[in-house]
């Protein structure tokens, strides 16, 4: 049930940011048109988009933090509260700071050299990928069959069809 709704969200991504919007429903139904499908109202019946992803609009990027809120939101973390946070950008005040601080004491997110996550940063498509395969156990598997980042997850992502069907010509493109 999890992949399943792993790949919904991750499909929710994908579609519904950087200008990949199939549909908007506005008045004038351009940039900025509140977002509207299936699949959102969806995410959005069963809780799973965090706050700032509920009001989302077409155009917006998704950052770093809100891909990794979300997933925490999805796996229906503990709350990290003793975790120390191990990025010089990101404080308790920072927009999902527990999810951060505990996706990076999973392993599931590191930072750079310089010990910066960038969460306002918007999220690559091989960030996402790379987080998503992680969480779903597939991080040996992809690093051991495909080799290492980017390319390793995915094409692992691709071989368990959790990106089945999307054309990903730059998957190091902002979502």
């Amino acid at each position: 049930m999890r992949y399943r709704l792993l790949a919904l969200l991750l499909a929710f991504v994908v579609i519904f940011s950087g200008g990949a919007i199939a549909e908007a429903s506005s008045a004038d139904g351009g940039e900025g048109a509140a977002v509207e499908s299936e699949e959102y109202n969806a995410l959005k019946a069963i809780d799973m988009l965090t706050d700032d992803l509920i009001n989302i609009k077409s155009g917006d990027l998704i950052t770093r933090a809100q891909y990794v809120g979300a997933l925490y939101r999805l796996g229906n973390f503990p709350k990290s509260g003793s975790i120390k946070i191990p990025f010089n950008d990101v404080s308790a005040d920072t927009a999902h700071s527990d999810a951060i601080a505990y996706f990076y004491e999973m392993g599931l997110i590191s930072g750079g050299g310089d010990a910066m996550f960038e969460p306002d940063r918007p999220i690559t498509y091989a960030e996402a990928i790379k987080i998503s395969i992680d969480m779903l156990g597939y991080k040996e598997y992809a690093l051991r069959v495909y080799g290492g980042y980017p390319a390793g997850p995915v094409k692992a992502a691709n071989r368990i069809e959790l990106i089945k069907g999307m054309n990903l010509s730059d998957y190091n493109a902002p979502l």
